[in-house]
């Protein structure tokens, strides 16, 4: 099938190896290379669709909201995509990010073509598992991977903003990536210095911390929504639905099972109120997490004293009388 992105199209799916939309006649072959496939889902301000371009599948995301802030957005997105270089991150080329305008249409349609990212979100993954919860070890493996990302993404001066299980995606492999960049913001100097710069406040209930919601984000905001990521997966329950608005706090620890006191103490260091009571940077989570893994996988030492009447030391008898010639 072929599918049409002309937004005012009435009938957009056609046959394969069409050329022009058999109702709007706009182009199916977008720029001359991709081939729209079908599409896979809307959220926030774009579509996305599957793509092919040489046999190899791809993901087009479409701008759906047609506004000089979503449009500076959807550009910044690709903008930093190109920068980064992980196999946790969607890889965007140089020509990623191009316009096109369908037939009979005077806004073009903003796109950016990425790599394809196989498997599932973690959210749908979750659910299709009856949301039952996810063990530790697996909480630890995917932990050290998300801090790696995030390690990627920072040293590059963004930072996500957006971080929850629909934005992480399980591959087949086992492996994780994080996508959706398009909330992420640069990390300025001046930024940093004032951390008073009101910017436009994006952000996901239930996983952003109270300073995003206020429309100061700064970067340890990405390991608050990290900690309530992981809440998420060791509860399978949403954040929202442990909140206590008494105390402002998650009661979550009594829905998780058989998770070291070090492990919820380092998840609720992520999500402390204050940014400045969080971990600095990722180069710190990380050695807190190698410390974590330590204190949790290393058997306590045995003893080095060993009774005499030990199974390994039988006891020895004695007797009154004299031995016999």
């Amino acid at each position: 099938m072929s599918y049409c992105i002309n937004p005012n199209c009435s009938n957009p799916t056609n046959p394969d190896n069409t050329i022009f939309c058999q109702a709007c006649g706009s182009e199916l072959l977008i720029e001359g290379q991709f081939r729209v496939v079908q599409p896979l889902g809307t959220g926030g301000f774009a579509t996305t669709y599957e793509v092919e371009e040489d046999g190899v599948a791809e993901v087009l995301k479409v701008l759906t909201l047609n506004n000089d802030k979503a449009i500076a957005l959807f550009k910044q997105e690709a903008e930093v995509l190109q920068q980064l270089n992980h196999p946790g991150i969607p890889n965007v080329d140089a020509e990623g990010y191009f316009t096109y305008t369908p037939r009979d249409t005077p806004d073009p349609v903003h796109c950016i073509v990425m790599e394809k990212i196989e498997g599932e979100n973690l959210e749908e993954w979750l659910e299709k598992r009856g949301n039952r919860p996810i063990s530790q070890k697996l909480a630890l493996k995917w932990l050290r991977q998300l801090v790696n990302i995030l390690q990627e993404v920072h040293q590059k001066n963004f930072f996500h903003r957006d971080i929850k299980p629909s934005n992480i995606m399980l591959r087949p492999d086992g492996q994780l990536a994080l996508i959706d960049f398009g909330t992420v913001k640069e990390i300025t100097a001046t930024f940093l210095a004032s951390q008073n710069e009101r910017g436009t406040v994006l952000f996901s209930r239930g996983y952003a911390p109270i300073e995003q919601e206020n429309g100061h984000t700064v970067p340890q905001s990405d390991f608050f929504a990290l900690g309530r990521t992981f809440v998420h997966l060791l509860t399978g329950k949403h954040p929202l639905d442990m909140y206590d608005p008494y105390t402002s706090q998650l009661q979550w620890q009594e829905q998780t099972e058989n998770i070291h006191p070090d492990l919820i103490a380092f998840l609720e260091q992520l999500m402390a109120r204050l940014y400045r009571d969080r971990p600095e940077n990722t180069q710190i989570l990380l050695q807190q997490l190698d410390q974590l893994e330590q204190r949790i996988y290393t058997p306590p030492p045995v003893s080095s004293t060993v009774s005499s009447s030990s199974p390994s030391s039988p006891p020895q008898t004695t007797s009154s009388s004299p031995p016999s010639s």
